[in-house]
């Protein structure tokens, strides 16, 4: 973050009119806040992260890639992390979007193995899905809110253009999820401080909530961004 934010300075400064990265999944996410923050000169970039406020516009970003990997030189899909406040956060929009991206296979091969060998289990676990057991997948789909949540895989995410997230296949009558405003087909992008990037996460998320607990649930639906109040009750409710 530091380091973005410290790129969207240059950026204003010298009057940039394209941001090119040069490196992997990290330098490219750095360099489209750059461009976000170069563009919206007015907003912190960590807000458009927090969701606070949404960019509108962004500079160009170009990217020369030196490792294939995350696959960020093609997604709309950035993630920064708050090293103050200790914090990792994704954000998706189409303004994420490079306008060119550049690799050389031959050299790509010059790559170290472990190198490589770390690119391609990377491409692996953004393109699979997680494996888990029939017992565990049961229990994965019943939340104490009264919802039934997936994760939207990534094949899903760049076809129908939706978020990372976890889709609500169902939201029961009189839950808490009911009251809290959530509706079927809503996708949790984060709830309190977890940001949900995939099903660990969304695990992550799950568990963090303790009975009794209030805490805040973004959600996207219908092509924006949202925020509402969820309490998880004392007793087991499906």
């Amino acid at each position: 973050m530091a380091l973005a934010r410290e790129g969207v300075q240059l950026a204003l400064e010298s009057g940039a009119e394209l941001i090119l990265a040069v490196g992997g999944g990290s330098v490219i996410d750095t360099c489209k806040a750059i461009a976000h923050g170069a563009a919206n000169p007015g907003t912190d970039i960590w807000e458009f992260w927090k969701r606070r406020a949404g960019p509108t516009r962004s500079t160009p970003v170009g990217v020369i890639l030196t490792i294939p990997a995350a696959g960020s030189e093609t997604s709309d899909s950035a993630v920064l992390t708050n090293e103050q406040e200790q914090e990792k956060r994704g954000l998706n929009t189409d303004l994420n979007r490079p306008a060119f991206a550049i690799l050389d296979p031959k050299l790509a091969m010059t790559l170290p193995t472990r190198q490589l060998s770390c690119g391609v289990t990377d491409i692996l676990m953004h393109t699979l899905p997680l494996t888990i057991t029939d017992s565990e997948r049961e229990e994965a789909a019943k939340w104490e809110m009264g919802i039934v949540a997936r994760y939207v895989l990534p094949i899903y995410q760049n076809y129908y253009n939706l978020p990372q997230g976890a889709y609500l296949r169902s939201v029961e009558d009189g839950s808490s999820a009911q009251e809290a405003g959530l509706q079927e087909g809503d996708i949790l992008v984060g709830i309190g401080d977890q940001t949900i990037l995939g099903d660990m996460t969304l695990r992550l998320a799950r568990a963090s909530f303790e009975p009794g607990e209030i805490k805040t649930v973004y959600f996207w639906r219908d092509g924006q961004y949202y925020s509402t109040e969820m309490m998880r009750p004392e007793s087991n409710v499906k």
